[in-house]
């Protein structure tokens, strides 16, 4: 297996690598773009040549070609400087971020020693607590009151439950649930002597002797079995809360402040750095577009220099001047046209170079996206992080395909993360932050997050893993001390999950 941070080190020197390779390219096209200029301006010197030869008594044409190629190559000099600039900014960006690189590293180490020493700080506490007497009896009396509250809550669900279920048939019942809400038959009835004679009748008609005593202990019971499960839930919660102001006790006792300030403070050093990794790619990425439009002969002093040249041949007729020196006898004018036909096949054999070098340019550039996109992702993702292996084979194999452009970065996302494993010790499942018994999510353990792991808790709003489901007709909803809505007729939290 290769650690995470091995495997970062291996994206990073081929995201190098491939600039490297990119810069080269880029420089050769460079090389290529001013060769070109400078076969143009020795097919202008040319013309000019040919143009002398043929006007001798003339200054016009020959002074001013004469001072175009001048111009063109004071422009090529300048525009030459201005690459060397963009070249010196983006070594020493790719300096300052080998080092960001480096420095991370060691400052990613150093987070895991903060994160190792926290965990054996939590053990030092744990520890401690488990040889205190009281302690274990109050764990004991909260596991009690929490099975007790589990209990209680199944019962008043149920209860609520079939509620539901069996109340509506009574309730269709108009004739039924008016002498209910009356109270027929019971101390709170009052009628008179012609209205009682009339609700007989009906109590007769609808039997409601007998369906009373069912439709009252049927809505009855519902509502304390739930006010039951709410006070079991309550006392759940005052037990609970107990263990874990001793644990937090224990934990602060043992350093654990001093541990949660340290991990933070390398965390945010992480940050910083990761921040600072990010501003030095912008910046890289612009220098890289910069060069990049040299490469296009895009910039402004070239196209400044192919403008000058541009004016120059097209301000004259040397078409005609080539043809007339093909008609004389003299060697000289031939010797011109030749000089001039040589630069032209230069130019035409430059473009075809320059037409390769962008085109591997245009691949060096994707597969450069390619790979700082992959190492963007690993570090955002904290692949890096103490304890993240990768296999063997496929680290190789897929940086390889991604390097030579075989794969896309998707592609190796897809693949690399099936082939991600934690070390052993190394998962997020300790027995001080969320997600045991005590506890809902976070990173904590069996008691809920502690106040060493950015939880915390209040009365009964704490997290847990055990609750109620939703309300019920007029009864209060489903209780727990893990969180949910609150009950119409209760000041404790319900509707968690049990």
């Amino acid at each position: 297996m290769i650690p995470g941070h091995s495997a970062l080190g291996g994206i990073e020197g081929a995201l190098a690598q491939v600039r490297t390779e990119e810069a080269d390219a880029s420089r050769r096209l460079d090389e290529a773009l001013r060769q070109i200029a400078e076969a143009k301006t020795q097919e202008t010197e040319g013309y000019r040549d040919l143009a002398a030869f043929r006007l001798k008594n003339s200054d016009g044409l020959g002074g001013r070609l004469t001072q175009v190629a001048t111009r063109v190559r004071a422009v090529m000099a300048l525009r030459a400087n201005d690459r060397q600039t963009l070249d010196k900014q983006l070594a020493a960006l790719e300096q300052e971020i080998t080092k960001i690189a480096a420095d991370r590293e060691a400052f990613a180490g150093a987070l895991a020693a903060a994160e190792e020493k926290r965990r054996a700080v939590e053990n030092e506490a744990q520890v401690g607590l488990a040889a205190k007497s009281d302690y274990a009896a109050l764990r004991a009396d909260a596991e009690q009151a929490v099975r007790v509250a589990q209990e209680s809550e199944k019962k008043a669900k149920l209860a609520e439950d079939e509620l539901e279920a069996k109340r509506k048939p009574y309730e269709d019942d108009r004739l039924f649930m008016y002498l209910w809400r009356r109270g027929y038959a019971t101390s709170a009835y009052q009628a008179g002597n012609i209205a009682r004679l009339l609700d007989g009748w009906v109590a007769r008609l609808v039997r409601y002797q007998d369906a009373r005593p069912n439709y009252a202990t049927l809505t009855d019971i519902p509502p304390r079995l739930r006010a039951h499960a709410n006070r079991a839930a309550a006392l759940a919660v005052d037990a609970v809360e107990k263990i874990k102001a001793l644990e937090s006790q224990a934990y602060v006792q043992s350093g654990g402040e001093r541990a949660n300030a340290a991990v933070s403070a390398e965390q945010a050093r992480l940050d910083q750095l990761d921040r600072a990794r990010a501003d030095a790619e912008t910046r890289h990425g612009e220098i890289e577009a910069a060069i990049e439009a040299f490469g296009r002969g895009e910039d402004q002093r070239y196209r400044e220099a192919v403008g000058l040249l541009a004016e120059a041949l097209s301000a004259e007729d040397l078409n005609r001047l080539y043809q007339d020196a093909r008609a004389t006898p003299s060697p000289d004018d031939e010797a011109i046209v030749t000089k001039i036909g040589a630069a032209r096949n230069r130019q035409d054999d430059l473009d075809t170079s320059v037409k390769r070098i962008r085109a591997e340019l245009a691949d060096f550039a994707r597969r450069r996206n390619e790979v700082s996109q992959v190492a963007t992702g690993f570090r955002r993702q904290r692949y890096d992080a103490d304890g993240s292996v990768f296999d063997n084979d496929v680290v190789g194999t897929l940086l390889r395909g991604l390097v030579t452009g075989v794969i896309t970065a998707a592609d190796y996302w897809s693949r690399m993360e099936q082939g991600r494993r934690w070390s052993q010790g190394h998962q997020d499942s300790g027995s001080w932050g969320g997600g045991g018994s005590w506890g809902g999510g976070g990173s904590g353990g069996s008691w809920g997050p502690g106040p060493w792991s950015g939880g915390g808790s209040s009365g009964g709003s704490s997290g847990g893993s055990w609750g109620g489901g939703s309300s019920g007709g007029g009864s209060s909803g489903g209780g727990s001390w893990g969180g949910g809505g609150r009950t119409d007729n209760s000041d404790f939290e319900t509707g968690g999950k049990f």
